[in-house]
């Protein structure tokens, strides 16, 4: 994101400034922070880290028609209209969506979608599919939508990671989808996501993330040090998971078309 001018980041719009998750940074840090590595990312910049993360991921590709499919407060597509994409917003409710020049539609994703097949160049999915009844219908629709070679972008909290194993061994409830979380509906492993996007003909499968977590022995978790429980852990994951599966807080995932 120090792509952009101070003007143009003070003016995008954000998902839930002043939570835990969702704190902006000042425009000053967003080189430093994106240097940092992902084992020291702070909770709080969370929200930037994946922004970021999908920023890059489409890097390389041309401009062209991108859908930001349940876009909430409207960031991404902020950001991507800013790099010269042509970008379609929707969500089932546009009280959210704070990009007042930005181009909406309201749709609800768990019916298909109003939009001609193959017209898409880039579809992404932020922290939306575990909102929804059925992911087998979205990965269908995404599908229909993109134009061969087109990419797709999607994330989702990441229940394999160690974070989340070890959560889950406290408290018996899996992270991300407590009480605090219940609109959270839909939980997909990464392997799921990864036998999903190549049943509907897509290739390139590759994991990424915004952070890490319980990676660093000196990390601190909930206010306590891991110093000897990090690097047990990290003996005993499988090393066929790939590595932002195992330490990384949401699980971000792109895929292109066939």
């Amino acid at each position: 994101m120090n792509r952009f001018s101070r003007e143009t980041y003070d003016s995008m719009p954000w998902a839930q400034g002043g939570t835990l998750l969702f704190s902006k940074p000042r425009y000053e840090q967003i080189h430093a922070l994106k240097l940092v590595p992902k084992e020291d990312r702070l909770p709080m910049f969370s929200e930037f880290y994946e922004l970021q993360e999908y920023l890059d991921l489409a890097a390389n590709l041309p401009p062209g028609r991108m859908l930001d499919a349940g876009a909430g407060s409207g960031s991404l597509s902020y950001l991507f209209a800013h790099m010269g994409w042509d970008v379609t917003s929707c969500d089932h409710d546009k009280s959210a969506f704070l990009y007042r020049d930005g181009k909406f539609m309201s749709v609800d994703l768990n019916k298909d979608w109003p939009f001609d097949s193959g017209f898409f160049n880039l579809i992404v999915c932020k922290q939306v599919i575990e909102h929804l009844e059925n992911p087998n219908h979205w990965f269908r629709q995404v599908s229909r939508l993109s134009k061969r070679g087109g990419m797709v972008i999607l994330s989702t909290p990441n229940i394999a990671s160690l974070a989340g194993r070890l959560a889950f061994l406290r408290s018996g409830q899996l992270a991300y989808f407590e009480s605090y979380w219940a609109d959270h509906r839909t939980i997909l492993h990464y392997g799921q996501l990864k036998s999903m996007f190549e049943e509907c003909l897509f290739q390139d499968v590759r994991f990424h993330t915004n952070r890490y977590e319980l990676y660093n022995m000196n990390a601190d978790v909930n206010g306590k040090r891991m110093r000897f429980l990090s690097p047990v852990l990290k003996m005993i994951a499988s090393r066929k998971t790939p590595e932002a599966c195992r330490y990384g807080q949401f699980i971000i995932v792109s895929a292109t078309r066939s």
